[in-house]
């Protein structure tokens, strides 16, 4: 499991995150959303240690966060920020960055190395770009190749800042259904997510956040049944039923 326990951090000496408590469980997809500037993404880097905490604690497996060595700590938790580089280097040779934590000295990858980031390259849909360069590449095509590095990674956790973002709605429909795989997998999932609806489609537990804390936690049904929702975004929320299930939508 997950946890930030009481989580004070930010910039400078101005507290972005304040007292935030929240968890992500085991075997589920846990989905944070809020509106822009209220600190999902300053959450995020809490775990990648880019952030320093000033007060709390987030705990992996019951084990305080600061404890893990970068190795170790990769092994149990991988990032894919929303902030990334656009590298000069082949698609394939981005997504084998991934297993660097679980290489010796030397950094060769073996064949099993290489069949997990195979795998990882087919799940993405990014099979056909791996020898093009990343540079070259449109947005949404480098977001399939950093997905395709963050799930070589084979961790037991996997972070997702803005994962849907300059993916096209094929791709975005895709995504959806690789973190329900992810999920059947075993993998444990933390997503922050942009589109109400489609977050409201693929979690198991879905987070709200304001003003730098997290002010709701718990299933779809009970967050739209409290219109948390609809207060944070000022938006009216419509589930609307058709052959296909049902879904949300937000009108102002």
């Amino acid at each position: 499991m997950l946890e930030f326990k009481g989580v004070y951090a930010g910039y400078d000496k101005e507290n972005i995150i304040k007292n935030t408590t929240f968890t992500v469980k085991n075997g589920e997809i846990t989905v944070l959303v809020g509106k822009n500037g209220c600190g999902k993404s300053t959450l995020i880097k809490c775990l990648n240690r880019q952030i320093n905490i000033r007060e709390g604690k987030i705990m992996i497996d019951s084990k305080d966060i600061t404890l893990y060595s970068p190795k170790d700590r990769a092994k149990k938790i991988a990032i894919m920020p929303q902030i990334r580089s656009i590298p000069s280097i082949s698609v394939e040779g981005l997504a084998a960055h991934g297993r660097y934590p679980h290489l010796s000295y030397g950094r060769r990858l073996g064949e099993k190395d290489r069949e997990i980031v195979d795998k990882a390259l087919k799940l993405t849909n990014t099979e056909g770009l791996r020898h093009r360069n990343v540079s070259e590449l449109s947005g949404g095509q480098r977001q399939r190749v950093y997905l395709a590095m963050t799930l070589a990674q084979s961790s037991e956790y996997i972070v997702l800042d803005e994962p849907a973002a300059y993916l096209d709605i094929t791709y975005q429909l895709e995504l959806m259904d690789m973190l329900k795989l992810l999920k059947s997998m075993g993998r444990t999932v933390l997503a922050v997510y942009h589109d109400l609806s489609q977050a409201l489609k693929i979690a198991d537990s879905i987070g709200v956040m304001e003003n730098g804390e997290v002010i709701f936690q718990g299933g779809v049904t009970e967050c739209l049944e409290e219109k948390i929702l609809e207060k944070v975004f000022r938006v009216k929320a419509h589930s609307i039923s058709l052959d296909s299930g049902s879904f949300v939508v937000f009108e102002k």
